[in-house]
């Protein structure tokens, strides 16, 4: 302890301590390990009768639950005592090497800081097999509270000689002066910028910095300011030994003692010169720049009327863009649709197949770019319902679930602590789930694919829901895993690429967890699996404001399959608008072998007056007709009195939500995109019919 109290170096002292303890306990070899800066393992401090090949081998040796002796009495932070080592399993790791250099027992005690850490350990070693009695228990805690207060004092004298590196190399100029301005200190910045040397300036007072032109004032409030114990900030004008003016920005602070008492002040000063003197010129552009600015934000208000006529431009050729393919699609669906259920062939039903897959995956691509379209032109609104994120998960893999029996893959769901019923778009999370969904079974040959929706953070109203897929495929190249979420962009962009794709998928889901308030990504290890996921921000309910038909809203606008029954026909009389002889047929044919008795009109006008003649029990209304459309019509019918409420379904080819909402606000009932989904035209008639 005298050692330590004279500064002797840490090294010096924990050698005399070792020395002493194997003096008081005959027969013993001690040991002193300290923990290195990164906390992880022990390097020997003091081992002075241990041989130095041991020490060697045994120096930095790691800290852990069955790290040896010393490594496993660190990471307990309690004593560790084996009395035999060639039989303790705790010394599997050391017991070649400590029998090799004739060691048979050890005991080891942690030196603690006394704040729950550690700083190193103590070890005693014995040729023989020995257990410490109370005489070496009290031998070994002197040594390691001795141990210990070397350590504290050697890591403070560190601490202490970093803080003053860290002022003297500070950039900006440090002064430290008594309570009558007398300089005590500066460092080497101040002597730099100055020009002074630090004999020149200590014992005189910062008024050798004086160039006259600081104002009077700013000298008043700075004492002022000090005078009530605060901090003072501001600039002074002053000028260096060699006589130049520098412009300095000053921040002064008192510096207390424990007792609360100011006895110096703290000066930290940055040279500005240069700051104010670019300021100085930019301020003489200033009228030039305003002009500038003036003149782009008339040229940015012009290209703004310029890009809004384009963006109109590009809804109305994707409204007609959308409606000219899928007015073919829904014939070249609806006849393979007939065709197959009116044929028994295994030949005709096998190509058949192909021509239904063929359709439906160009009928993918298309939606692909129809909706990133619609989404970088804000024609999709996120809506709003009572939602199940487990029911929404479980409806996706329900979906998906025959494409990955097909490939042997397992598909996991999981939840962890979202809650059970939130507010949110299941539409637009189901479909990017299903695009995440898609291209993992597309992408995995074999494995499994993991669905889980996590809670990222929450307040009192929301929930940020994270989203994430995890595949056990071939993994992305880091080069390639940026570009994945740009428009068009695939892991494999060659033309001889194993999947095909529009590589479209991946954008629009981003673009979906935007609008929902989230962001979307992934990370990937070539060989070894991915994992995409995006976030969502979802509306949280209390359980009095859940609704009974929470569920059933949830149901329909995930589109679950419901589950397979035979067909029952549907009674009822159906008028059917619709101008193309093609999309007429087809119509017909699905609805006479839905059972259903159907009249058709080949326009709006004639629709309204067969609806003036007879009562129908539904008309499913095509919108885009000649001579009068069905927006048209369907107002008309609602001027009849006794058709206001026939129900009326639209069937358009566009594909927009404000072409759903003009269907609407017309005062139609539904709405049926085409192509027609033969399920969802059953949906409709069990819903209107029954």
């Amino acid at each position: 302890m005298e050692m330590i109290a004279s500064g002797a170096p840490l090294s010096t002292v924990l050698d005399a301590i070792a020395d002493e303890v194997e003096a008081l306990v005959p027969g013993t070899q001690a040991s002193v390990l300290v923990v290195d800066s990164t906390g992880t393992t022990l390097r020997h401090g003091a081992a002075p009768s241990l041989p130095h090949e041991f020490v060697r081998e045994v120096d930095g040796w790691p800290i852990g639950p069955a790290s040896g002796i010393c490594g496993t009495a660190a990471f307990r932070r309690a004593q560790v005592i084996i009395e035999d080592i060639a039989s303790d399993p705790l010394c599997s790791d050391v017991r070649a090497l400590a029998l090799r250099y004739g060691l048979r027992s050890a005991w080891s005690t942690p030196i603690c800081d006394g704040q729950g850490g550690v700083l190193g350990t103590f070890a005693f070693y014995h040729r023989e097999p020995w257990t410490p009695g109370p005489y070496e228990q009290s031998v070994v805690a002197m040594a390691t509270h001795a141990s210990a207060v070397a350590l504290r004092r050697d890591r403070d004298e560190q601490h202490v000689r970093k803080l003053s590196a860290a002022v003297e190399q500070s950039a900006d100029s440090i002064v430290i002066t008594n309570l009558t301005g007398v300089i005590d200190y500066v460092n080497e910045a101040f002597c730099r910028v100055s020009g002074y040397s630090r004999a020149e300036v200590l014992g005189s007072t910062p008024a050798i910095l004086k160039s006259g032109r600081t104002p009077a004032a700013t000298y008043r409030q700075l004492w002022e300011t000090l005078g009530r114990g605060q901090s003072w900030r501001g600039e002074f004008v002053n000028r260096r030994k060699d006589g130049r003016e520098y412009h300095e920005s000053s921040l002064i602070t008192p510096l207390r003692q424990p007792d609360g008492r100011v006895t110096h002040y703290l000066a930290v000063k940055s040279d500005v010169t240069e700051h104010k003197r670019i300021s100085a010129e930019l301020a003489l552009h200033r009228h030039h720049l305003e002009d500038l600015v003036e003149k782009r934000t008339a040229e940015l208000a012009l290209a703004k009327v310029q890009a809004e006529a384009a963006n109109r431009a590009k809804g109305t050729f994707l409204a007609n863009m959308s409606h000219e393919i899928r007015t073919p699609m829904n014939s070249i669906l609806g006849l393979t649709y007939i065709l197959r259920q009116n044929t028994r062939d295994p030949e005709q039903q096998a190509l058949l197949a192909r021509l239904h897959d063929s359709a439906q995956h160009l009928m993918h691509v298309i939606n692909g770019i129809l909706d990133l379209s619609k989404i970088e032109a804000g024609k999709i609104a996120i809506e709003e319902s009572e939602l199940s994120i487990e029911n929404v998960m479980r409806n996706v893999v329900e979906l998906l679930s025959h494409e990955a029996e097909a490939k042997n893959l397992t598909l996991d769901v999981a939840v962890h602590g979202v809650d059970a019923v939130l507010y949110g778009d299941p539409t637009r999370l189901s479909q990017a789930l299903l695009n995440y969904v898609s291209n993992a079974i597309k992408f995995t040959p074999a494995g499994r694919i993991a669905l889980r929706a996590l809670v990222e953070r929450q307040d009192e109203l929301s929930q940020w829901v994270r989203f994430e897929v995890d595949d056990t495929g071939p993994g992305i190249p880091e080069d390639r895993l940026g570009k994945l979420f740009n428009a068009f962009e695939q892991g494999d962009a060659s033309t001889t690429r194993r999947h095909g794709g529009t590589g479209l998928g991946l954008a629009i889901t981003r673009g979906l967890a935007q609008m929902m308030g989230g962001d979307a990504g992934a990370r990937s290890t070539h060989g070894t699996g991915s994992t995409f996921w995006f976030t969502a921000r979802l509306g949280r309910l209390a359980p009095s404001t859940i609704t009974s038909e929470s569920a059933l809203r949830e149901f329909r606008s995930t589109h679950r399959l419901p589950a397979k029954q035979e067909p029952r026909p549907f009674a009822g009389r159906i008028l059917l608008a619709e101008d193309n002889p093609t999309n007429q047929f087809v119509l017909l044919k699905l609805l006479r072998d839905l059972g259903v008795s159907v009249d058709l009109a080949e326009n709006g006008r004639d629709a309204v007056e067969l609806l003036q003649q007879r009562a129908y029990d539904l008309v499913l209304m095509d919108v885009q007709m000649p001579e009068m459309d069905g927006l048209a019509a369907t107002r008309a019918i609602r001027e009849l009195p006794e058709r206001a409420e026939t129900p009326i379904v639209a069937l358009t080819a566009n594909a927009f939500t404000d072409d759903r909402e003009r269907c609407l606000k017309a005062g139609m009932n539904g709405f049926l995109p085409k192509p027609i989904d033969p399920a969802l035209l059953r949906e409709a008639l069990e819903r209107w019919l029954r």
